[in-house]
């Protein structure tokens, strides 16, 4: 007998606005057997922007967790890391810092030879 989807526990995650107004909710079935796996998989679906109920791409700032039928259940509020944002913006900053002085070395290079 397999062990495939042994496990189905329905969680429901509850979005907020980023000032804390409840926005909308959402459900699925998670067919993990820890708690801390349920939060880490619902958590990753939130950073890739693919969560139950709301539109592709939607990424919730304050998303509650909660998997009502597992045993261990409590409600776990996940809060949006707000240097995800920060760090790719320094991350494209960088890169365009980069691109600049190479065209600015490639220039000094070009005058130094003529």
């Amino acid at each position: 007998m397999s062990d495939v989807n042994k496990f189905n526990y329905k969680v429901h995650l509850t979005y907020f606005k980023g000032y804390g107004k409840y926005y909308s909710d959402g459900e699925y079935t998670s067919h993990k057997e820890q708690l801390f796996e349920i939060i880490t998989e619902a958590r990753d679906m939130a950073r890739a922007g693919n969560v139950p109920g709301m539109v592709d791409g939607y990424k919730p700032k304050f998303m509650l967790i909660s998997a009502p039928n597992h045993p261990h259940d409590h409600p776990t509020l996940y809060v949006q890391d707000m240097n995800e944002e920060r760090n790719a913006a320094l991350r494209n900053l960088r890169k365009l810092t980069i691109k600049t002085l190479d065209d600015i070395t490639s220039r000094l290079n070009e005058e130094i030879v003529d």
